[in-house]
């Protein structure tokens, strides 16, 4: 009797086939591909959370041989690997068995299925199938660019050159595509919407749903870190936390770094808590990059590149640092270690390279709240403003008590709960 119960709820939720990269069996942040990962797993979860209405399934990446599991409620099965073809019509298959599912979500981040380019068009044109088969496709894009000449430095070009500027053309055209063929897209803060509906002319279909905060993330043990790592009670530690890259200006912060400190006595260490992105790793510019990095990081024993950290260390590493750095170059998505600042309520400063996130109506009220300005939130881009992002971690405690409180903040506004709930809402 039992089981026929539960048979019968489960027939009552609305499947939902789900098409994205997934972290390991027991695993919220160890996938080391695709921070994508974490971000579908943290998102059914919180749907899973507020409401019992949906039952998923998740079409994933093989980290190691294929496999089908059940883990927390959601239906897991890895069936296809990145840059391959072959696997590529191996999830069309998949699809295609599953016909009694009418709604697909699925997460779109450039680098998910491969660094071939071409493998973002499959994406597009598997998406466009599923609509003509009379399925209603949700898309998560984990990232808006119409300007390739804004990263033009990462992908080795010229910002003027003719490959740039069909790059931007085919960006501008996969996103207006995106757009029309999905029931909806959801994106991450309110200026990616406005750029989107700006590109489309199609204000229905976008939504903003902000980067969920995990507020469950168990609390570090920051002194035993610094113990480890010889780091003194009256040294000041600025941590910028994530994979090495280009547009997250991981280069940047570590040669003006050494720049700054240089001749200077100043008790402030510099901790890179990361390492480089096994998805670029075979990129000659990616390459180099990463190793100006480690050359630059040996001029001063005040700058430290971590490597890879395990999902265990994670929350350590914040709770170690008296400031969190997020100094993008460029806004291309929401940054997910500034949400994980916000989960560990650290005081953080981000660069002015990503003022679009002022145009997030709660992201500006978390700092009106907090009594911050916009120039006290946001540092300059630029050897003048690292220095006094550094005299601020030395003196200014009143900053940082209000920085502490913006992030607190945003850790409620934006937790998983929330935003759970507005997901439940968009599948609906």
């Amino acid at each position: 009797m039992r089981r026929a119960i539960v048979s019968t709820m489960r027939e009552m939720k609305q499947k939902v086939l789900v098409i994205s990269t997934y972290p390991p069996r027991g695993s919220v942040y160890g996938n080391a591909f695709s921070a994508v990962a974490s971000y579908c797993r943290n998102t059914l979860q919180a749907i899973i959370d507020v409401t019992d209405e949906f039952e998923f399934e998740v079409l994933a990446d093989v980290l190691g041989e294929e496999e089908a599991y059940e883990e927390e409620g959601v239906r897991v099965v890895r069936c296809w690997r990145r840059n391959s073809v072959k696997s590529m019509m191996r999830l069309l298959g998949e699809v295609i068995k599953r016909k009694e599912v009418n709604k697909v979500l699925v997460e779109v981040e450039w680098s998910m299925l491969g660094n071939n380019k071409l493998m973002l068009g499959w994406l597009l044109m598997l998406i466009g199938m599923m609509r003509l088969w009379g399925r209603k496709v949700y898309v998560v894009s984990h990232g808006v660019l119409l300007d390739a000449a804004l990263v033009a430095a990462q992908l080795g070009l010229k910002p003027k050159a003719v490959k740039t500027k069909i790059l931007s053309g085919g960006m501008r055209c996969f996103y207006w595509c995106l757009v029309k063929t999905a029931e909806k897209v959801v994106v991450f803060e309110e200026k990616f919407r406005l750029d989107l509906v700006n590109l489309t002319g199609d204000k229905g279909k976008i939504v903003t749903i902000p980067h969920g905060v995990d507020i469950s993330l168990k609390k570090g043990n920051g002194r035993r870190l610094r113990r480890k790592m010889g780091i003194g009670n009256d040294e000041k530690v600025l941590v910028c936390f994530g994979f090495l890259n280009w547009y997250k200006g991981s280069d940047w912060l570590v040669r003006e770094m050494a720049q700054v400190l240089k001749g200077k006595g100043v008790k402030v260490r510099l901790v890179m808590a990361g390492g480089e992105s096994r998805v670029h790793g075979d990129d000659p510019v990616y390459r180099k990059m990463v190793e100006d990095i480690y050359r630059d990081a040996e001029t001063d024993s005040r700058i430290r590149v971590t490597g890879f950290i395990d999902e265990e260390q994670m929350a350590d590493y914040f709770e170690m640092a008296d400031l969190v750095i997020v100094p993008y170059r460029v806004m291309l998505s929401s940054s997910g270690p500034l949400s994980l600042a916000f989960s560990c309520g650290r005081p953080v400063v981000i660069s002015e390279k990503l003022r679009g996130y002022w145009e997030s109506w709660d992201f500006r009220q978390g700092a009106e709240e907090s009594g911050l300005s916009k120039y006290e939130l946001f540092f300059g881009f630029s050897s003048e403003g690292l220095d006094e992002v550094i005299k601020s971690i030395c003196t200014s405690s009143k900053k940082l008590e209000k920085l502490e409180k913006f992030s607190k903040l945003m850790r409620e506004k934006r937790s998983w709960k929330v935003v759970g709930a507005k997901y439940a809402k968009v599948l609906e």
